[in-house]
């Protein structure tokens, strides 16, 4: 199993709805890919501007077909849009 938690920092808090409308529909197609096995975006209580998700991935090749998608293509863009920096901690079981 491939565990990550990716930090989604948006800088404001109207950034971070904009980024977040266009995210949630690209993530539940993310959920639909071979290999995902959970797919979720969190919001921390004490930071408005920072939105987490935790994905979970059967393998490490399900992640990088995952990465060579359209969908995923489309979320770079999305973040690159917003100047949505983000942080990813990976750990492989």
């Amino acid at each position: 199993m491939v565990f990550m938690a990716v930090t989604y920092k948006c800088g404001t808090k109207e950034n971070r709805s904009r980024f977040m409308a266009e995210l949630l529909p690209l993530g539940a197609n993310c959920r639909k890919e071979p290999g995902n096995v959970r797919y979720e975006y969190f919001l921390p209580v004490d930071d408005d501007t920072v939105l987490f998700l935790f994905e979970k991935w059967e393998s490490e090749d399900a992640v990088k077909v995952h990465s060579a998608t359209e969908n995923f293509r489309q979320i770079v863009e999305v973040k690159a849009r917003y100047s949505v920096v983000s942080e990813i901690e990976k750990i492989i079981s």
